[in-house]
């Protein structure tokens, strides 16, 4: 006991001096740990605050596409607009069928996920080149079309089945004769109107644009019924080509 005694006599001074040197170093590691927390927790709420926000913004955004509903005419006799209709020109006449035309382009344009199609007949290539944009930037696109105007002189669906998109066709008897487009899943985009410079120029049409959560079921549980009656169609017709093929080439043989 007594050498104890004197061993820390003698060494007082370095022992408390490494008895500091601890405690200090202890108090920094404890102190570095706090500020790691803080630091942990900090991110953590300015995380869940942004995911806060972001679901604030989208319930925003999903307000805002519910209370949607946008009316677009088009007059006829596009007259002195007649020359840039298919041009980009900042015309200030209120009935340019151009603005107008480009105002649907910026809903189409504005389509993150989806378009499903249902038109009688597209021919304007600047509404086909929006659709096509979609196409490009992984928009999913679901077509249905009448059978005898998808392949009319200028259809834009051409472009589209060009690059192996299905696009579902009604055959005769029956005419496809709807206009709508559901954007999203979200909006729906319906009128008289088929997407046609003569009908933006030259014809009386509307289209109503609505975000209307029953109006937009509505077209959509409408489109997916069609959808998938026409694509068990293609398939049965398609069995029913394979079997003509192969009792063809068993009678040829």
């Amino acid at each position: 006991m007594d050498w104890i005694v004197s061993f820390v006599s003698q060494n007082y001074f370095k022992i408390s001096t490494a008895a500091f040197v601890c405690l200090i170093t202890y108090n920094n590691y404890r102190l570095q740990e706090k500020r790691r927390e803080t630091l942990l927790l900090a991110k953590l709420y300015a995380k869940q605050l942004a995911a806060t926000k972001q679901k604030l913004k989208d319930l925003e955004q999903i307000k805002i596409k519910e209370s949607l509903c946008d009316v677009i005419f088009f007059v006829g006799r596009a007259g002195e607009c007649a020359d840039h209709i298919i041009e980009k020109f900042d015309c200030p006449l209120p009935s340019c069928p151009a603005s107008k035309i480009r105002k649907m382009v910026s809903y189409i344009d504005a389509a993150e996920t989806s378009i499903d199609m249902c038109l009688y007949l597209m021919t304007n290539k600047t509404l086909g080149d929006s659709i096509f944009r979609a196409y490009k930037r992984g928009v999913k696109l679901r077509i249905i079309s009448d059978g005898d105007m998808a392949f009319a002189s200028g259809s834009q669906f051409v472009r589209l089945l060009d690059q192996n998109i299905p696009v579902y066709l009604t055959g005769p008897p029956y005419i496809m004769h709807e206009k709508y487009l559901i954007l999203d899943s979200t909006i729906v985009m319906e009128g008289s109107m088929n997407f046609t410079t003569q009908a933006c120029s030259g014809n009386y049409e509307h289209v109503v644009i609505s975000g209307a959560p029953g109006v937009v079921n509505a077209f959509r549980n409408h489109f997916d019924t069609l959808y998938e009656l026409l694509k068990q169609e293609r398939k049965q017709l398609i069995r029913e080509s394979e079997k003509m093929s192969d009792s063809l080439r068993e009678n040829w043989d």
